[in-house]
């Protein structure tokens, strides 16, 4: 296992976690997980890295879309 994959795993569990208490806002948002814990497996840690990041910053934003529909509706 590369050096820093066990948090990026916890990163990545972490991210889906909340995904899942976003649907429908985060459906954009799977498919960077996804690709990130591929990435791992084939241990392209710094790939994994930037896609997790990219992920959280999407995360983010549906999380914000999320609060905003709530307010709304």
């Amino acid at each position: 296992m590369p050096l820093g994959s066990g948090l990026l795993k916890s990163r990545l569990a972490s991210i889906k976690e909340e995904l899942e208490s976003l649907e429908p806002f985060s459906k954009n948002v799977w498919p960077l997980v996804r690709a990130a814990e591929k990435a791992l497996e084939e241990g392209d840690v710094e790939a994994a890295e930037w896609l997790a990041l990219i992920a959280e910053i999407r995360t983010s934003y549906a999380r914000y879309w999320a609060a905003k529909n709530r307010r709304r509706g």
